[in-house]
């Protein structure tokens, strides 16, 4: 779970110097949560549809 947090909190840097987009999409709260919730969702989406080896193989590529 430390790990969630530590990725929304870089992602959350990287907005705040512009160098990833952010969009609100209607949220309220900052941009912590934000980078948390796309996160948590992105990860759930991952795992939904890919087994380990190939998440492990986007990672490398990505």
């Amino acid at each position: 779970m430390p790990g969630i947090f530590a990725v929304s909190r870089m992602l959350t840097m990287l907005t705040e110097m512009k160098l990833v987009p952010h969009s609100h999409l209607g949220m309220p709260g900052s941009i912590q949560k934000h980078t948390l919730v796309y996160t948590v969702v992105l990860g759930l989406v991952l795992t939904a549809f890919f087994d380990l080896s190939r998440i492990a193989a986007l990672g490398i590529v990505f």
